[in-house]
């Protein structure tokens, strides 16, 4: 069986109220993280980007096994 990935979800306020989502994730070091997916746009709130940040997580996301490869 694939490994288990290291993704972890982030907030980016790349300008006063323009919010991303950013899925990161460590490869071999898990004290460095390196950008894996972006929202291609910014969100209003930070509470919006979360949940879509986080909705994009469950779909990548096999329930009974994690997100591997």
């Amino acid at each position: 069986m694939d490994h288990l990935r290291q993704i972890a979800l982030t907030v980016d306020e790349q300008e006063p109220g323009h919010f991303y989502w950013v899925l990161i994730e460590s490869k071999d070091d898990a004290r460095r993280y390196d950008e894996f997916k972006a929202s291609p746009a910014a969100f209003g709130t930070y509470m919006e980007a979360l949940e879509a940040g986080f909705a994009e997580l469950r779909r990548m996301v096999n329930w009974r096994d994690g997100l591997r490869g």
